[in-house]
């Protein structure tokens, strides 16, 4: 169900002729994401404690709900899909799996590689940009690094 929705929007970011041969789901997450988190999370703890909260559980509660808002704030969902013409990198939403707009029709020679991988995710390099992929879509990226092999 998911997959079928990522699919149609994939088809309404793209033009109604191009055909699609694969898409994949991916993100990043910015290279101060740490620092972000910890600072949101002292704000938050900081303006509960300020606010009026006294419990340690609910100024916990509130650091981490700021520090979740700063590490999604610090996350670029992308979708890249394999058409006809070449690899389309195109804007995903943040709730949902689904492409939103359209970003850049990469170049043919962007290479996309396996750089590492766990039990959860695995991590891709498109054109010398670090991404996570899911391992639902782990099949899909091993196939566009086939069709699309980094050449030196």
């Amino acid at each position: 169900m998911r997959r079928e929705v990522l699919w149609r929007s994939v088809r309404r970011v793209l033009d109604d002729d191009e055909e699609i041969l694969d898409i994949a789901y991916m993100w990043r997450r910015h290279r101060l994401l740490l620092p972000l988190v910890v600072v949101a999370a002292l704000i938050g703890g900081g303006a509960a404690a300020l606010g009026g909260f006294t419990a340690a559980a609910s100024i916990a509660a509130v650091a981490l709900a700021a520090a979740a808002v700063a590490a999604s704030a610090a996350t670029e969902y992308r979708v890249l899909a394999v058409t006809e013409g070449g690899l389309v990198l195109m804007r995903g939403g943040r709730v949902r799996q689904v492409a939103t707009r359209l970003i850049a029709r990469l170049p043919a020679s962007t290479g996309v590689v396996r750089v590492s991988n766990n039990l959860v995710i695995s991590e891709w390099s498109v054109g010398g940009d670090r991404y996570s992929v899911l391992r639902r879509f782990e099949s899909t990226m091993a196939a566009i690094a086939l069709r699309y092999p980094v050449t030196e």
